[in-house]
């Protein structure tokens, strides 16, 4: 998918953010993806603060997108394309 076509992609489907529900907490996590043409994001999960048990899980991860979340992993990926758009 070329990198123009996957912003308008995500605009389409909503966040893309998925809500993971822990015993120590609640985080917002995104899936394995491309951000543009030889630059993938592999992983990004966030701990939403003070969020604790019990949990509502019905509203997902939108519920908390105006919350400040700790980073709590980020991992990217650059390909050839990627660095030769660099240089």
């Amino acid at each position: 998918m070329a990198g123009s076509n996957v912003v308008e992609e995500r605009r389409r489907r909503g966040s893309g953010f998925e809500l993971r529900l822990e015993r120590a907490g609640a985080y917002a996590a995104l899936p394995p993806q491309p951000l543009a043409p030889g630059f993938d994001l592999l992983a990004l999960s966030m701990e939403i603060p003070e969020a604790r048990p019990p949990f509502d899980g019905a509203g997902g991860a939108s519920q908390f997108r105006h919350r400040r979340c700790d980073l709590e992993r980020v991992e990217l990926a650059l390909g050839e394309e990627g660095v030769a758009s660099l240089l």
